[in-house]
């Protein structure tokens, strides 16, 4: 008895590997053939050759997290497999190994379509992502691997000993955050920094973090009966100056007005960076209405200076700052 017992239980089993390994061939078909649709669309931005390679992966990552793919995870960990979890860097490396896996654990031979990737293939990614590092950091200090990145604070602009400091202790890279301070204080962050690497005799890399733009409401104005908004509700979202005599219950104004314009009847929005989410239902002069579709049960109040989101809209916005371009390039050198 329980002999038999064994043996129903190990032919359940086989034919549950045999059905995993299908679902991780069909995965692996579909993540192929959307993958190569996304990296062609992306082709001919494409200019390094050598960089082919890296965003056909990237985009094979990407369509792998278009599937809902929590069952097939939660399945194959019961057999001690990859939960798919951290395969980034190998994105069909990693499924053509679990397929093949299954395969052999369910005692099958290999199908011609199934096959272990070479130890050179599985790892490729990971070499490559190592050999990128080193070039743009440069080797890695002595006792750790990992690189220090370290956000300069706005004191550090007239700190020069502060920034050696830094550097003296190990720091590698520096954040220059634009979205604070001026040309003035860059330049001389960036100043500080060469002296540093005149200093110690190595690199250190500057990463200029540019903002973009920001949307955001600025005036907000509610009904003096209505202090939460929920959904149902409508929100005009104004081009220029509160409307006094406007029939909505709540209005506010966008800091970047021609965003506004460029809004179409059905596109989402969300205000308070996703605490209200809905869609625009329709144009008028006065600016955009709102339906608010989601929040909160208790609703939620308006309030100034909270971001804005267009998932749908080409805002036909870009960060201009040409000044920064011309202290970064002009400083970038490392002193000879």
């Amino acid at each position: 008895m329980p002999g038999s017992m064994t043996a129903t239980i190990d032919h359940r089993d086989d034919t549950r590997l045999l059905d995993l390994a299908r679902q991780v061939h069909d995965l692996r078909a579909a993540v192929a053939a959307e993958g190569r649709r996304i990296f062609q669309g992306w082709r001919k931005d494409i200019h390094r050759p050598s960089f082919a390679a890296s965003a056909l992966n990237l985009a094979r990552y990407r369509a792998l997290r278009h599937h809902d793919i929590r069952a097939l995870q939660r399945a194959l960990m019961r057999y001690g497999l990859s939960s798919l979890g951290r395969l980034e860097s190998r994105v069909l490396p990693v499924l053509d190994s679990v397929e093949a896996a299954l395969q052999r654990m369910a005692g099958g031979e290999l199908a011609a379509s199934s096959r272990f990737p070479s130890e050179r293939q599985f790892f490729r990614g990971e070499e490559h992502l190592l050999r990128n590092t080193k070039r743009l950091f440069g080797p890695a200090l002595k006792g750790r691997e990992g690189r220090i990145l370290v956000t300069l604070a706005t004191e550090d602009a007239q700190s020069p000993d502060h920034v050696l400091d830094l550097a003296r202790q190990g720091m590698d890279a520096v954040r220059i955050n634009c979205a604070h301070d001026d040309e003035a204080a860059w330049g001389a962050m960036i100043g500080h920094v060469r002296n540093a690497e005149r200093a110690l005799g190595r690199q250190i890399k500057i990463l200029m973090d540019i903002a973009g733009p920001k949307c955001r409401t600025e005036e907000v104005w509610a009904a003096p009966d209505r202090k939460a908004l929920f959904a149902g509700d409508r929100l005009l979202l104004c081009r220029s100056a509160l409307a006094e005599h406007s029939r909505f219950q709540f209005r506010a104004t966008c800091n970047l007005s021609e965003v506004i314009d460029r809004l179409a009847i059905g596109d989402r929005v969300y205000v308070d960076d996703g605490r209200f989410a809905g869609h625009v239902e329709a144009l008028e002069d006065a600016g955009a209405v709102l339906v608010i579709e989601r929040t909160k049960a208790k609703g939620g109040k308006l309030k100034p200076q909270k971001g804005l989101n267009f998932p749908d809209t080409d805002l036909g916005l870009t960060p201009s700052a040409p000044r920064i371009w011309r202290i970064s390039i002009s400083s970038a050198a490392m002193p000879t």
